[in-house]
């Protein structure tokens, strides 16, 4: 990456990072649930592949984090909205997982309010 890209990466993080530190944003995350479950981070249909073997598989893993499972399903359910506005598949996603999305509003409304910051 040339000098000028990372310069503006760094002038963009810092204004990024400051406005979150003084939003309510910060506040809501900061009050979300602490977990230990391993989460993916990023779940969706594109990064399930199926084997040689005709067997399911799960790949890219550079999201990975420890937190509440809660965090983990909310955001698939959050990119599977965006995927397919109006499919009933986010929902259906819901039901197999057996949460409510009472259970995970919270988590919804940081997922999206963090992706206001281009995050």
């Amino acid at each position: 990456m040339c000098k000028g890209k990372v310069l503006l990466l760094l002038w963009w993080m810092k204004n990024t990072l400051k406005k979150m530190m003084n939003s309510e944003l910060l506040k809501r995350i900061n009050k979300l649930p602490k977990g230990n479950t391993l989460c993916h981070g990023d779940f969706h249909p594109y990064n399930i592949i199926v084997t040689l073997e005709n067997q399911p598989s799960v790949i890219d893993f550079a999201n990975i984090c420890r937190g509440p499972k809660e965090y983990d399903i909310a955001r698939t359910y959050v990119l599977l909205k965006e995927a397919v506005p109006g499919s009933p598949v986010a929902e259906i996603y819901l039901d197999k997982m057996q949460i409510q999305y009472s259970d995970l509003q919270e988590f919804i409304e940081v997922i999206k309010g963090i992706s206001e910051y281009g995050i």
